[in-house]
């Protein structure tokens, strides 16, 4: 059948098409203008022949009859579906395949093969591991480099020093710049522009040497009469005091040699006899006549505060410097400089001459105890070959810097007691050398005899002042009038300052006085104060600065925390009312990190130590402790052996640090000179590091990540990364 169509662009064609084209339409584009007819030939056809499009029959797989067939079987050509194709692939069973290999047919890889999925899922599964892996690998290896190598301290800078020189101290005053005490020199270095910004000396130069001058002219005039003498004893013939007088004679050396040597001498006692104090950026430095303030920025000495008599001590304390002097006639003078402003006061005083002699003693109990038998309190005096022992009475004018005043505390005597206490247990009936002996009993055996030579050295007993006496409290240099606080108490009175109170203890009881003298709170204590609080220890065994008497009492916020022989307490300040109170013996410091934990610095040992002192177990081990305690509740979070001789924080960052002198053997070999410093976790104590200079430090100083060491010829700065 012909059919007459004209495009939309005027021509006209004519096409024959028949029933088929109903299912087979013709496509028809104008080869005159592009256009597409073919939608509507196809419009056409269909009126003309009448009908929809008939679909053609689907055709099924022939292995899954109910599956329409996706393709044909390569090899033999039967339709196959997508069951099939998942198996097979191309082909419709292995048979075919077996074939297609056997003719050397390639067949198309099928991706949604079964085995194709697999070896591609597995392919990605590999990808992954091998990832990982390589992933661990790599976090392994940083992990090892930061370890041993990014998380351990390296020198960032060094100071090579002149000259060997055993005194002086470090510090850091910012994270970047520290302070340098070295022999005479005084100086600021920058660590990151790795310099010395500048440099000063405590003393002049030129004194020293005109100080050695003299004293050289003094010994060479000394000399010249000592050859006199000698001749002359010569020709009088008095051979053996001539020998005697020349076993005083000193090798010959050099006026120059001679010059050196008394500089260095001089230099060195003089350097004995300052105190340098550094509050942030603020030094002072204590001479024997005077306070002198060193400028920050330029190291120059820009002010200077005169003693008003004859240096006696410095105490210094954050917020205040206090020197206290003798003057003529018996009287005192103390003088006090706030800090950072520098603001002084000076006050004069006597001292009754009851309270500032020395003959307060008291003698103690006629006992059966060994003449030999002594403790830290017993004197022994030969007095026409009669011995009396006695104990120094708390008798006596006590000067204290209290930082906003000065606290002068006279204490009396109102009645003398001395009580008798044993240290050692009472001797079993029967001696364990008395019955049946075996390697079970070494350690009885050994206790026993040890015992018995402790109790012949010591008597077994100690004394213990119980007196009463009689304390006044008076403030001086205090803005205002103050009434002096007066009181009674039993045992030897101790006055420790914080920053808004004071604290006043005596045997077992405490007392929390305020800067005006008024009386806040008193409370009963298990134990009398630890007796190393007495003795003025806890000084680092490296360091050469003069430290302060430890105190038994730390102020942060409201809470007073205090510890005497065997128990840390937490007061409220303001009540008195006990928070928490924890046993532990031998505390001896108290440390707290950012986060605001405490961590107390004690000992293993046992509350029965307290009591007997001096016996001896060889089986009990005392060791030193560190304890790590919620200041809340008094929670004790995790207790350890103290690593290092001293531990502190700076910032985040727990140290511990020990340094030992050269001398001793370990394990058979010399064990040389070293410092060691120990990096710890603040949450379990655990060591993450040491590090070891094999030199003994003058001093060290902690600064966040940053170590300072002063050795007596350098100065080295030690950094370590941190993700801690």
């Amino acid at each position: 059948m012909t059919i007459k169509i004209q495009c939309q662009c005027g021509v006209k064609f004519a096409l024959e098409v028949s029933a088929e084209n109903v299912n087979n339409p013709i496509r028809f584009v104008c080869n005159q203008c592009g256009t597409d007819n073919s939608a509507a030939l196809d419009q056409i056809v269909r009126q003309q022949f009448g009908g929809a499009r008939q679909e053609p029959a689907p055709v099924l797989c022939h292995r899954h009859s109910d599956q329409p067939a996706a393709t044909n079987c390569l090899v033999c050509k039967k339709p196959i579906c997508v069951q099939c194709m998942a198996l097979f692939g191309y082909v419709c069973s292995a048979y075919c395949a077996g074939q297609a290999e056997r003719t050397g047919v390639t067949l198309p890889v099928y991706e949604g093969q079964r085995d194709v999925v697999e070896a591609r899922f597995w392919k990605k599964v590999r990808t992954v591991v091998y990832a990982v892996v390589a992933l661990l690998a790599v976090l392994a290896g940083v992990a090892m480099w930061y370890n041993f190598f990014l998380s351990r301290p390296k020198p960032i800078y060094t100071v090579k020093l002149p000259e060997k020189r055993n005194e002086g101290f470090c510090k850091f005053i910012t994270p970047d710049e520290i302070l340098v005490q070295h022999g005479n020199k005084l100086a600021r270095y920058n660590i990151k522009s790795k310099r010395e910004v500048w440099s000063a000396h405590l003393f002049d130069p030129e004194k020293i040497k005109e100080a050695a001058a003299a004293e050289v002219d003094a010994d060479q005039f000394e000399a010249e009469n000592a050859k006199v003498r000698l001749a002359r004893l010569r020709a009088e013939g008095k051979n053996k005091e001539a020998e005697f007088l020349m076993s005083y004679e000193r090798e010959p050396k050099s006026e120059a040699e001679q010059l050196a040597d008394a500089a260095a001498a001089i230099e060195e006692k003089w350097l004995r006899e300052i105190r340098i104090h550094v509050q942030d950026s603020d030094i002072w430095v204590a001479y024997t006549d005077k306070f002198t303030h060193v400028d920050w920025a330029s190291g120059t000495k820009d002010k200077e505060i005169p003693f008003s008599g004859n240096l006696r001590r410095v105490i210094a304390r954050d917020g205040a410097l206090m020197a206290f002097c003798d003057k003529p006639f018996g009287e005192r003078a103390v003088t006090l400089v706030r800090l950072p402003g520098g603001e002084t006061q000076t006050d004069e005083f006597k001292i009754a001459l009851s309270l500032s002699t020395n003959a307060n003693r008291i003698l103690l109990p006629d006992v059966d105890i060994p003449l030999t038998a002594m403790t830290i309190h017993i004197r022994t005096d030969f007095l026409d070959e009669q011995t009396q022992r006695y104990i120094h009475s708390a008798v006596g004018t006590y000067i204290v810097n209290a930082r906003t005043n000065v606290a002068q505390m006279e204490v009396s005597m109102l009645q003398a007691k001395i009580t008798e206490q044993r240290t050692m247990k009472k001797r079993p009936g029967k001696s364990v050398l008395e019955g049946d002996l075996n390697p079970t009993k070494t350690t009885d055996v050994a206790n026993e005899i040890l015992n018995e030579i402790q109790e012949q050295r010591t008597g077994g007993v100690r004394f213990e002042d119980e007196s009463r006496y009689l304390v006044r409290i008076k403030r001086r240099l205090a803005g205002g009038s103050i009434p002096d606080w007066v009181g009674e108490v039993i045992g030897p009175p101790q006055l420790f300052t914080l920053n808004t109170v004071d604290v006043l203890t005596a045997g077992k009881t405490m007392m929390v006085i305020d800067k005006k003298n008024q009386k806040l709170w008193e409370t009963k204590l298990t134990y009398p104060a630890t007796s190393a609080m007495m003795m003025g220890s806890g000084r680092a065994p490296w360091s050469q600065e003069y430290w302060e008497p430890p105190m038994p009492c730390v102020e942060r916020g409201k809470i007073l925390y205090f510890f005497d022989q065997g128990v840390l307490a937490a007061f409220d300040i303001a009540t008195g009312n006990a928070r928490w109170r924890l046993p532990t013996v031998g505390v001896s410091d108290l440390k707290f990190d950012s986060e605001g934990m405490m961590y107390v610095v004690t000992t293993s040992a046992q509350q029965e130590q307290i009591k007997y002192s001096d016996q001896i177990d060889i089986s009990r081990k005392t060791l030193p402790m560190l304890v790590k305690v919620d200041p809340q509740d008094g929670k004790v979070l995790w207790t350890l052996r103290q690593t290092g001789q001293v531990n502190l924080f700076s910032g985040k960052f727990f140290y511990g640090a020990e340094a030992h002198a050269s001398g001793g053997v370990r394990f058979g070999k010399k064990v040389p000179a070293h410092t060691r410093f120990y990096r710890l976790h603040p949450r379990d104590g655990r060591v993450i590091w040491d590090h070891i200079e094999e030199r003994y430090p003058v001093d060290i100083d902690f600064r966040d990540n940053k170590i300072v060491a002063l050795f007596a010829d350098e100065v080295r700065v030690l950094e370590f990364l941190s993700i801690l």
